[in-house]
């Protein structure tokens, strides 16, 4: 079965903010968590890496073509609206956004 279109525009948009500007002055910042002031070390294991997120979620994308723009704007913010996060506060940010419902 094929998949919806959605899930390709979804995964082309997310490729697409790995380019933007805001994500290439974040990519320039010391890698300290926002969370817990954890620094990355200079050879990380897998469970020590650290995420780039949105200060505030982007949110499901939209099943129709009706709210795109909105998602864009949320998902292109100036590097001011990202930050570091290392894997363990990531987690944990993330199951706190979804149980306030900040994702839908």
């Amino acid at each position: 079965m094929a998949k919806p279109l959605f899930v390709y525009v979804v995964a082309a948009a997310r490729r697409i903010w790995g380019w933007s500007p805001a994500v290439g002055a974040l990519r320039k910042t010391p890698r300290i968590c926002a969370e817990c002031g954890a620094k990355e070390k200079p050879k990380p294991m897998k469970t020590e890496k650290f995420h780039k997120d949105h200060k505030e979620p982007v949110g499901k994308a939209p099943r129709t073509w009706d709210g795109w723009d909105a998602y864009y704007k949320r998902m292109f913010v100036p590097v001011e609206g990202l930050q570091w996060l290392c894997q363990p506060c990531h987690k944990k940010k993330t199951a706190r956004e979804r149980k306030e419902g900040k994702y839908e």
